[in-house]
């Protein structure tokens, strides 16, 4: 059984985005979350950010998804020091892009079933179906007595069936 998130996680930064976010939204253990806006509104910038200070929080298993971004967004997340668990560029087909999205969440809903914590980040569910991207944001959950899995992707637009929505 699933409970409601009820534990914030704790970012600790200074990043102005960050603390805005941390106040603002109830990031934590279980929900599902979007950080939405335009182009070139900052989503994947936002998202590498809180990579960082997830990073840092202690009891996490961390997993970074690219699906659909540009070439060199591969190579900003790996500057920034994260090897990505799936990667496809925005020359792969929705159904890929799903695919490798779905790979991860299901490596992670493991982890959370055997009592560990789990955070997923996906840069950007903007070109999966958007009946996809509900059932993998739906996959976040708070386990009773277990662990958690947290889903944080960006997207044009809210998707539907989020807990949280950060609009940029």
């Amino acid at each position: 059984p699933a409970a409601f998130p009820s534990e914030r996680f704790a970012l600790g930064s200074e990043d102005p985005t960050l603390k805005a976010i941390e106040w603002l939204t109830p990031l934590g253990r279980g929900p599902r979350a979007t950080i939405t806006g335009g182009p070139r509104s900052g989503k994947t910038e936002a998202l590498r950010r809180l990579a960082v200070a997830l990073r840092d929080v202690e009891g996490l298993e961390l997993s970074v998804v690219l699906a659909g971004v540009r070439p060199e967004e591969l190579a900003d997340w790996k500057e920034a020091g994260f090897d990505t668990t799936g990667a496809m560029t925005i020359a792969s087909s929705g159904d890929a892009q799903a695919q490798a999205i779905d790979r991860v969440v299901d490596t992670s809903k493991r982890i959370a079933a055997r009592g560990g914590n789990a955070v997923v980040l996906v840069d950007t569910l903007s070109y999966v179906e958007p009946r996809v991207a509900r059932r993998l944001l739906a996959a976040a959950r708070n386990i009773v007595d277990g662990g958690s899995l947290t889903i944080v992707a960006t997207a044009d637009a809210p998707v539907g069936g989020e807990t949280t929505v950060i609009a940029l």
